[in-house]
């Protein structure tokens, strides 16, 4: 994303609504992005045996852009 830097990436579904709340409050724009790890290549193993064994909680990358200008004043909100 051009203009934008990453200021969150991460595993935790709460962490990172947490970290959109406070964006949100704070009044700072951001572009998030939820990336499946499990896709791709997985998709024909999972629908002959399923995900038995798997970590689902690490089923997906959740990211977080703001404008570079404002990464600062965001990461200091995030704490």
């Amino acid at each position: 994303m051009i203009g934008y830097v990453e200021i969150f990436r991460g595993f935790d579904m709460n962490e990172f609504n947490r970290i959109r709340s406070v964006l949100d409050g704070a009044k700072i724009k951001y572009k998030d992005r939820c990336v499946s790890t499990t896709a791709s290549g997985f998709a024909d193993r999972r629908a002959s045996i399923g995900s038995l064994g798997e970590n689902t909680a690490a089923s997906y990358t959740y990211s977080i852009f703001v404008k570079k200008d404002q990464a600062e004043s965001a990461k200091t909100l995030m704490r």
